[in-house]
């Protein structure tokens, strides 16, 4: 079995801080929402927290992975869909602070994929 190294501590640490602010606030939607679907975002993130802590083999893949679909690929159709309804108003309300926090968590979803690819690396223990 292999275990992940994180070569940056800034990273690392970054990222647990980054998962547990989105887990906190996905936990207050949660309680003041009553949204059954905020379970999965929670659970995901409640793992991915655990797998860093643990320093589990697959871990890269999995921050990969949450980041291009949950980070990447959802706040950038998030966008994309803002902008087309802009568009098609002709940005006669276009507001540039409804774009502000989904851009933020676009970007925050390219940094945790490009940081996981460089900056965390699989040692094999069986050796």
């Amino acid at each position: 079995m292999g275990k992940a190294i994180f070569t940056n501590k800034t990273f690392l640490y970054g990222l647990v801080f980054f998962i547990i602010i989105v887990l906190l606030y996905n936990l207050y939607a949660l309680l003041f929402e009553f949204e059954a679907f905020l379970f999965i975002p929670i659970i995901i993130q409640v793992t991915l927290l655990f797998l860093v802590f643990v320093r589990h083999q697959y871990i890269k893949v999995l921050l990969q992975i949450w980041s291009a679909v949950f980070l990447i690929l959802g706040f950038g159709l998030f966008v994309l869909g803002g902008l087309l309804k802009d568009l098609a108003n002709g940005f006669e309300y276009f507001d540039i602070l409804n774009y502000f926090p989904k851009v933020v968590l676009l970007l925050a979803g390219l940094i945790i994929f490009q940081g996981s690819s460089k900056t965390i690396h699989t040692r094999n223990l069986d050796d």
